[in-house]
C-alpha cells in the first residue's frame, strides 16, 4: 500500500485556450467532478495493482501526520503502524487502519480465487483515481469558480481544484 497526496499536472495547452490536465485524486473526488459534468472530454482511470494499492491522503489529516506518511516513500504495511507510528488523532489512525485492512481483504479475496472485479468491492473510496481532463477556458473557469474560489462543502474537491487552478495560472497569468 502507498499513501500519496493529490496531484495535478498540466499536460498540454493550446493557443485556442484548451487545457489538458492530469488530476490524481480519490475515487470519491473523481466521481464528484464527473457527476457535475463540468467537462465534455474526461477520461477516468483506476489502476488497481494487485501488489500494492495507492490511496489518496485525506485533506483533513494533521500536517504532522501528513508529513510522517509522505516521508515514508516506501510501500507501507500494517507493521509500520503497530507501535512506532504516533498520531494523537483517533480518526487519522482509524483511516490508516481501514485502508490497510481493505488492502488485506482485497488481496485475500483474490488469493482465494475471487475475480479482481469482485475483490475490488473491498476497497474504499479513497482509492487513487486518475482523471485526464481536456476543457476549454470557459469550462475550466466554471470548474474553478465552483470549486477553487468558493468554500465548497467538499474540501477534497476544493483541494484538487486549487491545485489545478495553480497549474492553470502558470500558463495563463491573467486568469482568463
Amino acid at each position: 500500500m502507498k499513501i500519496i497526496k493529490p496531484y495535478v499536472e498540466l499536460l498540454n495547452y493550446t493557443v485556442e485556450s484548451e487545457y489538458k490536465m492530469h488530476l490524481i485524486c480519490s475515487c470519491s473526488v473523481a466521481h464528484d467532478i464527473l457527476r457535475y459534468d463540468y467537462f465534455e472530454d474526461v477520461e477516468e482511470r483506476q489502476l488497481v495493482d494487485p501488489i500494492s494499492i495507492n490511496f489518496i491522503l485525506p485533506c483533513w489529516f494533521s500536517k504532522e501526520c501528513k508529513n510522517e506518511l509522505i516521508k515514508k516513500e516506501q510501500y507501507l504495511n500494517i507493521d509500520d503502524f503497530d507501535d512506532h507510528f504516533d498520531t494523537p488523532d483517533f480518526d487519522e489512525w482509524a483511516w490508516i487502519m481501514h485502508v490497510i485492512q481493505s488492502e488485506i481483504h482485497h488481496k485475500n479475496a483474490i488469493q482465494n480465487g475471487w475475480r479482481p472485479q469482485y475483490a475490488y468491492q473491498f476497497l474504499p473510496r479513497s482509492l487513487r483515481t486518475d482523471l485526464i481532463i481536456t476543457g476549454g477556458n470557459g469550462e475550466w473557469l466554471n470548474f474553478f469558480e465552483d470549486n477553487a474560489f468558493n468554500g465548497v462543502l467538499y474540501p477534497q474537491r476544493h483541494e484538487i481544484a486549487q491545485l489545478a487552478f495553480d497549474k492553470y495560472l502558470e500558463v495563463t497569468p491573467d486568469g482568463h
